[in-house]
C-alpha cells in the first residue's frame, strides 16, 4: 500500500529503480518501455551494477523499510554517496503494474524471482516469491521488468527524459542513463536535459549571488547551484528552485513561501544542492522526495535563508535587466536616458524618472519601451525649460551648444 499510495506516477516510480542502481555502483542504467499493445505494456530497466547475491537479496532487498545510513551504508563500494535511506523504494513500482520480474547477477550467480501485487494481497502468512538460482557465469548486474501495468495510454518519451533529469543532480562523472520507447531513439538524460529548451537571459552560480545576500546560514559555506532567468516568462512546470540532494530531488521547484505576486518568479528557474539536508539525525525528507519537512527548526532556518536568496535575486535581476533595457533603448531611440537626466530640472527629472522606471519595469515588450520613451521625450526633451526646441530645426542645430 505504501507503494501505490506514494508512486502512482511513472518518474517518482522509474527514479527509485534508478537511484538503486547508481547506489549499485551502475555506470550505465538503461530504462526501455514497450507499448506496441495496449493491453500488454510493459518497462524493463537494466544496469551495470554491482548486483545482489542470493542472501543479498533476502537480507536487504526484500526487507521493508531497512535504514541503509544506520547500518553504515552511506558511502557505497565505487565512493558515492548512497541516495537510498528507508528501505521502501522498492515498493514503488506496484503504483504502475501489479508483477515485478527481477533478475540479479553477482561474481556468475544469477538469482530472479518474481514479486506479484494480487498474491501478496491474497497471502495469509508470509509472502514467499517464486524464485530460481543458476550459474550463468553473466556479468554483474540487474534487470527489473515491470508487467501488468496500471496505464493504459501511451508514453510521451520526451516529457518522461525531461521528468526524470528534473528528479537528479548526480555529481558521478562515471554514471550515463538512457530511456528509450519501443527500441526506438535513445535518449541520454543528463542534467542538462533539465533547462533544454530554456533560453537563458540572465544566469548565476550560487557564489556569485552570496555576497550580496544579508542573511547570514551556518551551511551557506556548503551550498552550490545555479539560478536561470529568461527574457519571457516560462512554463509554469519549470519555474522555481528546485532542492537536491546527494544528487536527489528532496525538495520540488518552489520559492520557499517568498511572496510570488512579483513577475520576477514568471521568470526564474534553477537548481540548489543541499546535500547536509540528507546528513541531519532527523529524517525530514518526504518518502516520495517531493518536499522537506518545513514545521522543524533546522528547516526553518534553511526557507528562511532560501527566501533570501530569492529576495536578492529580484533586486540582482531587476537592477540587471533595467540596465539592458536601458542599452537598447539608446540603441533604438538614440536617447541616453541618463544624459537627458542630467538636463532636467529637479522637479522634473523626478517625474520623468518615475515614468521611465514605470516603463522598464513594466512588462511591455522592448519595442513598445523603446516607443514609449521616445515619446516621453518629445514632450520633455533635454533642456526643456529652452525655448529653441519650438523654432525652426536648422537654427536650432546651430544655436543649441550656446544655449546649453
Amino acid at each position: 500500500h505504501l507503494g501505490v499510495k506514494m508512486y502512482s506516477t511513472l518518474p517518482p516510480a522509474l527514479a527509485e529503480m534508478i537511484s538503486n542502481s547508481y547506489d549499485a555502483c551502475a555506470q550505465l542504467v538503461t530504462v526501455r518501455l514497450y507499448d506496441h499493445d495496449p493491453d500488454n505494456k510493459y518497462i524493463i530497466i537494466t544496469d551495470d551494477g554491482n548486483g545482489m547475491s542470493f542472501d543479498e537479496v533476502n537480507e536487504f532487498f526484500l526487507r521493508i523499510g531497512r535504514n541503509r545510513r544506520k547500518e553504515g551504508y552511506k558511502q557505497t563500494s565505487c565512493n558515492r554517496i548512497a541516495t537510498g535511506k528507508k528501505g521502501l523504494g522498492k515498493l514503488a513500482l506496484f503504483g504502475l503494474g501489479e508483477v515485478i520480474t527481477i533478475s540479479t547477477t553477482q561474481n556468475g550467480n544469477t538469482t530472479t524471482f518474481e514479486l506479484n501485487w494480487n498474491d501478496i494481497l491474497n497471502c495469509k502468512g508470509d509472502y514467499l516469491p517464486e524464485f530460481r538460482r543458476s550459474e550463468t557465469g553473466e556479468e554483474n548486474g540487474t534487470t527489473i521488468q515491470l508487467s501488468g501495468l496500471k496505464r493504459k495510454t501511451g508514453y510521451d518519451i520526451e516529457a518522461l527524459a525531461h521528468s526524470l533529469a528534473m528528479l537528479f543532480n548526480f555529481s558521478a562523472a562515471d554514471f550515463q542513463l538512457q530511456i528509450s520507447l519501443n527500441d526506438g531513439e535513445v535518449i541520454e538524460i543528463d542534467s542538462k536535459l533539465k533547462y533544454k529548451n530554456v533560453d537563458p537571459e540572465f544566469h548565476w552560480t550560487f557564489k556569485e549571488i552570496v555576497p550580496e545576500i544579508r542573511e547570514d546560514y551556518i551551511y551557506k559555506e556548503v551550498i552550490s547551484g545555479e539560478v536561470l532567468t529568461t527574457e519571457k516568462p516560462i512554463k509554469s512546470n519549470l519555474r522555481g528552485i528546485t532542492l537536491f540532494a546527494n544528487g536527489r530531488m528532496v525538495n520540488a521547484p518552489e520559492f520557499f513561501g517568498q511572496s510570488e505576486s512579483s513577475y520576477f518568479y514568471s521568470y526564474a528557474t534553477g537548481w540548489l544542492n543541499v546535500d547536509f539536508v540528507d546528513d541531519w539525525d532527523e529524517d525530514l525528507i518526504s518518502t516520495n522526495r517531493q518536499s522537506i519537512d518545513w514545521e522543524n527548526e533546522k528547516t526553518i532556518e534553511l526557507r528562511t535563508y532560501l527566501r533570501s536568496i530569492m529576495t536578492t535575486l529580484e533586486r540582482i535581476w531587476r537592477e540587471q535587466r533595467k540596465t539592458k533595457r536601458r542599452e537598447k533603448i539608446t540603441e533604438k531611440t538614440d536617447v541616453n536616458v541618463e544624459k537627458w537626466y542630467e538636463t532636467l530640472p529637479a522637479q522634473v527629472q523626478a517625474t520623468v524618472e518615475k515614468i521611465v522606471n514605470a516603463v522598464d519595469d513594466s512588462e511591455l515588450s522592448e519595442d513598445a519601451q523603446a516607443e514609449t520613451i521616445q515619446s516621453i521625450h518629445s514632450l520633455v526633451p533635454e533642456y526643456p525649460n529652452f525655448h529653441w526646441r519650438n523654432i525652426h530645426p536648422e537654427i536650432k542645430r546651430v544655436s543649441q551648444r550656446y544655449y546649453e
